[in-house]
C-alpha cells in the first residue's frame, strides 16, 4: 500500500508540473506576442523616407529610424548636452 500512494503522490506532482509548464508556455507566448505588436518597426525611416532594411527592424525592433538617421540624432543629442 505505501508503494501505491508514492505512485498518487508522484502523479499529482507531475501533473502539477505539467500545469505549471503549460503557464509559464502560455505567458511567454502572450509576452512574445505583445513584444512583436508593440516593436514593429516602420518599413520607411521617419528621418529620410528610405527603407529600413529588415535586419536593422529585426535587431532594433521599434525603430522608427534607419540606422544613418539614428546616427545623426544620437550625435545631435550629444552635442545638445554639451
Amino acid at each position: 500500500m505505501p508503494r501505491a500512494s508514492g505512485v498518487a503522490v508522484a502523479d499529482s506532482i507531475d501533473s502539477a508540473q505539467m500545469a505549471d509548464q503549460t503557464h509559464r508556455e502560455a505567458l511567454l507566448s502572450r509576452r512574445k506576442r505583445r513584444r512583436s505588436l508593440a516593436g514593429s518597426s516602420p518599413a520607411r525611416c521617419t528621418g529620410c523616407g528610405d527603407a529600413i532594411p529588415p535586419e536593422r527592424r529585426q535587431a532594433v525592433p521599434g525603430t522608427p529610424l534607419c540606422a544613418d538617421c539614428a546616427t545623426d540624432h544620437e550625435r545631435r543629442a550629444r552635442q545638445q548636452r554639451r
